[in-house]
């Protein structure tokens, strides 16, 4: 299955942070189309960092068509919201 990362930037109400890595790659493992389901995220930054993700998953009923996200995150305060793309 085949995902799109979804902006999750808040500078809208703070500083833009320049120092703050970003995204370069992601993997989702587990994925079953399952209303608040569970499955993890694999991400990589542009600064050699990389993370296990624990991730949720939903689906937005109300968009035409239904759109599937998965939302992870850890305990660390890292996170990626991903659509999935059909």
């Amino acid at each position: 299955m085949k995902f799109k990362m979804r902006n999750t930037d808040w500078t809208k109400r703070r500083r833009p942070d320049d120092d703050h890595p970003t995204v370069v790659d992601f993997k989702v493992t587990g994925f079953e189309k399952v209303n608040n389901g569970r499955c993890e995220m694999f991400v990589m930054y542009n600064n050699g960092e990389h993370y296990d993700l624990t991730a949720r998953i939903n689906i937005n009923e109300l968009a035409t068509p239904n759109r599937w996200t998965v939302h992870g995150m850890d305990a660390l305060g890292h996170s990626l919201l991903v659509e999935l793309v059909e």
